[in-house]
């Protein structure tokens, strides 16, 4: 969270960064590491942070301590992921501060400028004394030509060199003046690169050609000097200047790097100091901001188990209720059950019963039928055989009619 937080104050606080985050949103914030950012998580990072901010720009950013229902939708609409919706509140939270006009506060309190340190004199900023020139050595004695064999002609003598006028060697230039130190930033700043300047550069030691020899009158007529001695003298006189040059720019060179050295050293420590300033006072806020967190968070926990404690007893209840419910409806229906067992029962009892008269009627009269079915039985046969009785006399008659004979008186 405390990288959140980080991310997102330097993103409310500073217009460069907004207007980084407007060109490119997505891959702003693929850059910082948090690909996986979450609307919720923007809204709670906000709305924890809020308090530490500076007055302008939290009370621009009310909307997401007030909950007044002018926030974006924290949550990913349909064929959004995470992403987009954390870009839609960072977009939302970045129109609300407008730091175009708006000027970056720093967090941390500014150090105090300590005072700025004396420069240390450097030694090798002494200017050393110029060394006199060396005063020219007097030429040696001529020495007596050898005197020539009587027996060897005389040559002719070679011409004598040109005299070559020996110039005085230049006196060594001024060491330049030391650097100024640069003076110690009031805050916190980038710690700037130390400027070592360059050595400058030495007028090179004018090594000139051995100056001939020039014969002084009086050797021209009496005899030479030795060219050869006099050039080992001026050569040795040269390694000896070169030499107490070389040594006197060594040392130089080693206070200047001691000077160096210490200003750094220096430098370091201040930046030290300046560091682990603004780390404590980084932590301190970290720890204000996780304790601030951590007690909101404390808060919104007690809240929701508060509310899920309420919930819960709310189903307890209803579950108690509909538990009774179902007893009473059970006992009802038991009951309706039981009722119309009994009603069945008495049904098919006097289902039974009139079964029992239909049948007995029934019997009865199929009884009386049947006995009435054999009396008209009987009473047919007994027609019948009346009807035979006439039929024969009938015969009679008409077979006596056909004989001609007289009718009987019976007939």
């Amino acid at each position: 969270m405390a990288n959140i937080l980080e991310f997102l104050r330097g993103l409310l606080t500073a217009a460069d960064e907004q207007e980084r985050f407007r060109g490119n949103p997505h891959g702003y914030l693929t850059a910082h590491g948090f690909g996986d950012l979450s609307g919720e998580d923007v809204a709670e990072a906000i709305r924890a942070m809020a308090r530490t901010l500076p007055p302008d720009v939290a009370d621009r950013l009310a909307p997401y301590t007030d909950d007044d229902g002018s926030l974006p939708a924290v949550r990913p609409q349909i064929g959004e992921s995470e992403l987009d919706a954390a870009v839609r509140q960072l977009q939302f939270a970045t129109s609300l501060t407008d730091l175009i006009s708006v000027p970056v506060t720093a967090e941390p309190e500014p150090v105090a400028a300590e005072p700025e340190p004396e420069p240390e004199p450097v030694a090798a900023a002494a200017e050393p004394e110029p060394e006199p020139a060396p005063e020219p050595e007097p030429a040696p004695e001529p020495e007596p030509e050898p005197e020539p064999v009587a027996a060897e002609p005389e040559q002719a003598p070679e011409p004598e060199p040109e005299p070559v006028a020996v110039e005085p060697e230049p006196a060594p230039a001024p060491p330049p003046p030391p650097p100024a130190p640069e003076p110690a930033p009031a805050t916190w700043a980038e710690p700037a690169p130390v400027v070592v300047e360059p050595e400058p550069e030495r007028e090179p030691v004018a090594v000139h050609e051995p100056a001939a020899i020039v014969p002084s009158p009086a050797a021209a007529g009496g005899g030479a000097i030795d060219p050869y001695a006099a050039f080992g003298e001026e050569l040795a006189s040269i390694i000896r200047h070169a030499g107490d040059q070389m040594q006197e720019v060594l040392r130089r060179a080693e206070d200047q790097a001691d000077a160096v050295v210490r200003q750094a050293e220096r430098e370091a420590e201040t930046i030290r100091e300046q560091a682990d300033n603004e780390a404590n006072s980084t932590r301190n806020t970290a720890n204000e901001e996780a304790a601030a967190i951590r007690a909101a968070a404390q808060v919104d926990a007690q809240n929701m188990r508060e509310t899920a404690t309420q919930e819960a007893d709310a189903i307890l209840q209803a579950a108690k209720s509909a538990r009774e419910e179902a007893r009473v409806f059970k006992q009802s229906a038991r009951d309706e059950a039981n009722a119309i067992l009994q009603n069945a029962r008495a049904t098919q009892e006097d289902a039974q019963r009139q079964a029992s008269e239909l049948v007995k009627n029934a019997e009865r009269e199929s009884s009386a039928m049947l006995a009435e079915a054999r009396t008209r039985r009987d009473e047919i046969r007994e027609a019948e055989r009346e009807l035979r009785k006439r039929l024969q006399g009938v015969e009679t008659v008409f077979r006596t009619l056909e004989s001609g004979s007289v009718v009987p008186d019976e007939v």
